[in-house]
């Protein structure tokens, strides 16, 4: 029998949440969207600015696949999320202290249905979600009984080493987790582990029209495979630190 995930954690964890969809345009969404987000006055959009990478040239950036897809304007909202678009990317980046699941999705499906009806975009190539955590802890050893990571280096386990940070790959049900342990690491006063998660769906070049009616399901499987792959990595410990609650 499969263990309940928590329905949620009161010592909430995480520090990042960004959902990115990747497409592609014939025309560079960064030129675009300042505008189309200022005419949709339900968005609460208060204004946007350069990043560094807009300096450099378009022609350039799609030459250069580490480039490709960097963000080049940032946009605010008054609701306190952000969006960071390039020129075939737009990323929504979550409002901190985390809004919770239902915030974060209602945001993202406003705005990314709004990037769907635009004529530019002609086919969506991915959809990820990525959450960042920082779970508290004064040692190694401490750390060690919190993670699900039975990690030897030699005749060395990673309790023992001075720390370590490891990007690992891990293949979902028709997705790729992108797992990252930074450990230990400071985050203001404290120490401990930084958790990324990031959960990729191919879309395969389908039409922008025909993946939006799929895109709620999308954000839906999205989150549920993030969630079971995060909670996988931790020990009834680690639930207990972080206050999970199941009903």
């Amino acid at each position: 029998m499969q263990t309940p995930l928590p329905k949620k954690l009161n010592a909430d964890p995480i520090i990042d949440a960004i959902i990115e969809i990747r497409v592609v345009v014939n025309q560079p969404l960064n030129s675009i969207m300042p505008g189309v987000l200022l005419q949709a006055q339900d968005v609460g959009y208060l204004r946007s600015q350069e990043l560094p990478a807009a300096s450099i040239p378009e022609a350039v950036r799609r030459s250069d696949p580490n480039l490709r897809y960097q963000p080049l304007v940032r946009a605010e909202f008054k609701d306190g999320f952000n969006l960071l678009i390039g020129d075939a990317v737009l990323a929504v980046v979550a409002s901190m202290p985390y809004v919770g699941g239902v915030g974060f999705k209602s945001k993202a499906t406003q705005i990314l249905t709004l990037l769907l009806g635009l004529p530019v975009v002609e086919r969506v190539q991915r959809l990820s979600m990525k959450y960042t955590d920082f779970i508290e802890a004064e040692s190694l050893q401490q750390l060690d009984t919190y993670l699900n990571l039975d990690l030897k280096l030699g005749s060395v386990h990673a309790p023992e080493t001075l720390g370590y940070d490891l990007n690992l790959q891990v293949e979902g049900n028709e997705v790729l987790h992108l797992l990252r342990l930074v450990a230990l690491t400071r985050l203001g006063d404290k120490e401990g582990l930084i958790l990324d998660v990031d959960t990729i769906k191919q879309i395969d070049d389908l039409p922008a029209e025909a993946f939006k009616p799929q895109l709620v399901s999308t954000l839906d499987n999205l989150h549920q495979q993030s969630k079971t792959q995060f909670f996988s990595l931790l020990t009834p410990q680690a639930l207990a630190k972080l206050e999970a609650v199941y009903e």
